[in-house]
């Protein structure tokens, strides 16, 4: 199981980087490199913490922080997906 959990751990790291690296050059940021390598690297902790953070809650506030996680997540990489299979967006100069 904890295989399981690594492995998605990894697959929503990896998308919600790519999410951010659209909307950063939606805004005129791009993130390349280094950029990608501590990005994904923040994302991955920020998930570690947020799951070790839950875990000492109540049921009632771990499913409203599973929820938003949840959207944000479901935006991201839904930026991710789009980005992986369609190219990098061209930016307007």
């Amino acid at each position: 199981m904890d295989e399981v959990f690594v492995a998605l751990n990894m697959g929503l790291t990896f998308l919600v980087t790519q999410g951010i690296k659209v909307l950063g050059l939606k805004l005129g940021i791009k993130i390349e490199k280094w950029g990608s390598i501590l990005t994904a690297a923040i994302v991955g902790s920020l998930l570690f913490f947020l799951k070790s953070l839950a875990s000492g809650l109540t049921p009632e506030a771990q499913q409203i922080i599973v929820t938003a996680f949840g959207l944000v997540s479901l935006v991201l990489g839904s930026y991710g997906i789009h980005y992986t299979l369609r190219g990098a967006p061209q930016v307007a100069k």
